[in-house]
């Protein structure tokens, strides 16, 4: 009995394990057809990749380019990846425009003067951390990332369980240690 409950144990990990990796195996296609689509329409437009993590640059920076381990000050809006943006699935910006297109009213002070993240705080999301390095002054992008280099298989706050994000980022300074 110990045997047949082990082996039933083993399969259904084996299943679940491979139901996520098979789910973010699909956020990662749909993240790169997103990415194709674009830069199709906007050649201008380039794109850095950090294994499954994308930034898709809409405005080129000037200046030096942020480390592993800077400091960046930014304005930003998060969004549930659903094949791109839409006010529907936004979950936080700082960006004062963003907020009043959805109906938000913005109570914190960084929203005048942006958002500072440092890249060593392990707070901050593995794929927004890693699809930073790189951004400089001035630079417009859209960070995206499968669900494993964000929140995973847990709901935080009003982002789904298992959710894929996009993150639309206007870098406004960088500083590097």
């Amino acid at each position: 009995m110990r045997r047949i409950t082990a082996l039933i144990a083993a399969v259904l990990l084996a299943v679940c394990c491979g139901k996520d990796d098979a789910g973010y195996s699909n956020q990662v296609t749909d993240i790169n057809n997103y990415i194709d689509s674009q830069l199709e329409s906007h050649p201008e437009y380039t794109v850095e990749r950090d294994g499954d993590i994308a930034r898709l640059t809409v405005v080129q920076g000037e200046g030096g380019a942020l480390a592993a381990d800077g400091l960046v000050k930014l304005f930003y809006a998060g969004y549930v990846f659903k094949n791109g943006v839409s006010a529907g699935n936004l979950f936080a910006t700082n960006q004062a425009d963003i907020a009043r297109s959805a109906g938000w009213q913005l109570t914190g002070v960084d929203y005048e003067s942006g958002t500072v993240l440092d890249l060593k705080d392990k707070n901050v999301l593995e794929g927004l951390r890693k699809g930073l390095r790189g951004v400089k002054p001035g630079e417009e992008c859209y960070v995206m990332f499968p669900a494993r280099y964000g929140n995973g298989n847990k709901i935080a706050g009003t982002i789904p369980a298992g959710s894929p994000l996009i993150y639309r980022i206007w870098v406004i300074d960088i500083e590097n240690e």
